[in-house]
């Protein structure tokens, strides 16, 4: 004989939540009612938060939202299910699946003829790319996957010049994967792609105090380069400004509509640009200092969440005249080259002219004993090393 499962009272509720795998708890705020006082008044645990240009990742589930198309009067086309079972487009488009806006060299709004000409260009120029029986079956392939996507969107563009009703319809999509369990949900799409995202984000971060172990701002891959895409003024005019190269001050909003001081972050790696994100977390960061900054070499905010940070850690190999512009009191460098003498000697005139502090902390790592030799030797040729001139030594 089976018992009748008993409710779990309120203040169990909330110790339960506490320690509840953070997806299952989503899952049961959004699904019940009774539970969400328990949820918003209990600190939101996660391990890992990932937060990426085109999704964000918790504890090992990714949230997606996409615009999906689907055809009314046959099965989709291969272009179309490809392009649906990624997760849709991250932009807002019209009934007939183009941009809203399109914008052509000298700045202004394309005209849809002259899209289907310069589409007709290209397609010719790919079709002569085709003839040349050097390239690789995969390089072919990609061609003609060009060409299809080309001939549709021409497709699109004759249907909206002569004002035919199109035989699809657009769809908002969320997808909720977790290895390989995915599941999907539909809405009309009847609101901007942006503001759909933001009530999801403000629905699941905006209802109390989040704590996160390790928390990632951006793609996968560090952007090693970033120093000169800055330089060279890239423009990513698709990518929201949280994730573009360059500083993008104020058009940076709060990240994921966290309530203002309602973060807390053990480990913060930023695979981009760190003013920016570093700008999203200002107001919604608490006053618990980052244990640990992971991000690539770049010019560094004034920034107090950087200065504070107990460690940050710059990746990759770096020339050793990095450690002349640490923006930390402890700071690690993954690897460095081999150093000049020219190169150790301004880093050191350096550090003597900003007068650095006492408790000051560079690290760095070396693949080869020999460099770590190398080092300590010129220290000990530096003037006043070995007299006892300095007022400490280590």
């Amino acid at each position: 004989m089976t018992t009748r499962p008993k409710p779990v009272f309120y203040e169990t509720a909330k110790c339960v939540a506490l320690y509840m795998d953070p997806n299952v708890r989503l899952q049961l705020y959004l699904r019940c009612p009774q539970f969400r006082t328990v949820h918003r008044s209990q600190t939101f645990r996660i391990r890992d938060l990932k937060v990426r240009p085109e999704n964000f990742e918790i504890d090992g589930t990714i949230y997606k939202l996409g615009v999906i198309t689907q055809y009314t009067n046959k099965p989709n086309p291969g272009l179309v299910t490809f392009r649906n079972s990624g997760g849709g487009l991250q932009w807002d488009v019209d009934v007939y699946g183009l941009p809203i806006v399109t914008v052509n060299e000298t700045g202004n709004i394309l005209d849809d003829n002259e899209k289907v000409e310069i589409l007709q260009r290209q397609i010719k120029r790919l079709d002569e790319i085709l003839q040349n029986k050097e390239h690789g079956s995969d390089y072919i392939q990609g061609i003609r996957r060009g060409i299809e996507a080309d001939q549709w969107e021409i497709e699109m563009l004759q249907m909206r010049i002569n004002r035919s009703p199109p035989p699809y319809h657009n769809y908002l999509q969320l997808v909720v994967r977790t290895g390989e369990d995915v599941k999907l949900e539909h809405v009309a799409y009847e609101k901007p792609f942006k503001l759909t995202r933001e009530y999801i984000e403000k629905r699941i971060f905006s209802n109390g105090n989040i704590q996160v172990g390790n928390l990632q701002i951006g793609g996968d891959w560090y952007q090693n380069d970033l120093v000169d895409f800055i330089r060279r003024g890239s423009v990513q005019p698709d990518v929201e400004p949280l994730f573009q190269y360059a500083p993008q001050g104020d058009k940076v909003k709060p990240l994921l509509s966290i309530r203002e001081g309602c973060l807390e972050v053990g480990v913060l790696k930023v695979t981009g640009n760190v003013a920016n994100a570093v700008t999203s977390l200002q107001k919604v960061l608490s006053t618990v200092p980052l244990k640990q900054l992971r991000t690539v070499h770049q010019p560094f905010p004034n920034d107090p969440i950087i200065k504070i940070s107990q460690f940050v850690l710059i990746v990759g190999c770096l020339p050793f005249n990095v450690l002349s512009s640490c923006p930390n009191n402890r700071t690690h460098i993954e690897g460095t080259t081999c150093i000049s003498n020219n190169q150790f000697t301004n880093v050191v005139n350096k550090w003597m002219e900003s007068d650095v502090s006492v408790g000051k902390y560079y690290s760095i790592g070396f693949c080869e004993v020999y460099f770590v030799e190398e080092l300590f030797a010129k220290f000990r040729k530096l003037p006043g090393a070995q007299s006892g001139e300095n007022k400490e030594t280590r």
